[in-house]
């Protein structure tokens, strides 16, 4: 399940999810920085490159990295941040994040190794690590749009309200109603991914 709300016409917020080859599923989200139709047409470079490189490589570290020396110059001092998760048909899953939020399993943060976002430095390396979902696991994936929806008191809706919004199995639709009624000020994404067997 996925929900995603642009703060204006345009956005900044992506995903894709991707069959592989080996019948692994690529999924994949981030967060251009800035608003409007620069940041829409950075994404639309992001996806297109996602698409090819996920054709010769499945190694989320390998496509990240890609993904940045691509992105290297092309930014116009800005940046984006990034998460690449493959998802095997056994449970198994493997991920590298480069400066995203990290993804949370059944409410819980699942911590990832982190790396700079794309776009700032040729020389960044990505890392990946791996979790095993049970049936039945939910694994949530979300851009900063969500916890830093801001109402007129000024008070975010924040992280602690949003693990406890997962952790109650709150759909996408929910997660992104719910900040989009606090107060969007941001883009919003939420992808929501169920093991059912």
């Amino acid at each position: 399940e996925c929900v995603d709300r642009p703060a204006a016409e345009v956005g900044g917020d992506f995903f894709q999810v991707i069959p592989l080859k080996s019948l692994s599923t690529l999924v994949v989200i981030g967060d251009v920085s800035g608003k409007g139709l620069r940041a829409a047409m950075i994404v639309s470079m992001i996806v297109g490159t996602l698409r090819t490189v996920s054709g010769y490589t499945e190694e989320p570290a390998e496509i990240l990295g890609e993904l940045n020396r691509r992105l290297c110059g092309h930014m116009q001092e800005g940046f984006a941040t990034c998460l690449a998760l493959r998802l095997e048909q056994n449970g198994r899953s493997t991920l590298a994040n480069a400066g995203h939020l990290p993804p949370y399993v059944n409410g819980i943060e699942v911590q990832s190794l982190g790396s700079l976002p794309l776009g700032l430095a040729e020389s960044a390396a990505y890392e990946q690590s791996s979790l095993e979902m049970a049936v039945g696991d939910v694994i949530v994936l979300l851009t900063d749009g969500i916890a830093e929806a801001c109402n007129e008191q000024r008070e975010l809706l924040g992280f602690a309200r949003v693990a406890s919004m997962l952790r109650a199995r709150a759909t996408a639709k929910n997660v992104a109603e719910t900040a989009q009624q606090h107060g969007q000020t941001d883009d919003i994404t939420v992808l929501r991914v169920t093991r059912l067997a």
